[in-house]
């Protein structure tokens, strides 16, 4: 699904299949404990990905379509059709974030960042690996890059200290206040490692 999601964000600025796919392969290489399943997965399915969403499949439902997700797409799309309408309700409502970031998209990155660097907790590395990991892949992203870095930069520290104080890794994106029960989700778990 993160594939796609980045493959889209690529199209939707027009950049070409072969741009899309180096970045995506950068990303991949940059993933750690999981840049081989990442790769993988690019190398086998980027082609039919790419051309699903030149067809303009809604790219919550391409992961289905080939197979790789169950059908809980329908769901996914609901959530997708829900963020929406509450985009245009924020658009007119506009509320101060009161140095708080609040969006599905922020929350998503977030609950990456907390898994990839629970599995290098997990794998014994320091912090500052973790980290470098982390700017490695946030370069990688290309139209989120820079939101990404500035999750790292600015809540890296409190999850990474969290995740020492083995707070439950699926609690403590809440927990900083980048998620809520109330938010759509884009889910990242096919590229992310999941704990055992």
């Amino acid at each position: 699904e993160a594939i796609v999601k980045i493959a889209d964000s690529y199209l939707e600025n027009n950049a070409t299949e072969q741009e899309a796919l180096a970045a995506l392969e950068k990303l991949c290489n940059g993933l750690g404990p999981v840049a081989s399943l990442c790769t993988g997965l690019v190398d086998t399915y980027f082609p039919t990905i790419w051309a699903l969403l030149l067809k303009e499949t809604d790219p919550t439902l391409v992961c289905t379509e080939i197979g790789l997700c169950s059908a809980a797409a329908p769901l996914k799309a609901k959530a997708k059709e829900l963020k929406a309408k509450a985009k245009e309700l924020k658009a007119s409502h506009p509320k101060p974030k009161e140095g708080k970031v609040d969006g599905p998209l922020e929350c998503t990155i977030c609950e990456a960042i907390v898994k990839i660097a629970d599995s290098y907790l997990e794998n014994n590395a320091t912090e500052q690996e973790a980290l470098a990991a982390l700017e490695k892949l946030c370069n990688g992203l290309g139209p989120v890059a820079s939101l990404c870095t500035g999750l790292v930069d600015t809540y890296f520290p409190t999850i990474w200290a969290l995740l020492v104080k083995e707070t439950d890794p699926t609690t403590v994106c809440t927990e900083i206040k980048l998620c809520s029960a109330s938010l759509p989700k884009v889910e990242l778990k096919m590229l992310l490692p999941t704990k055992h």
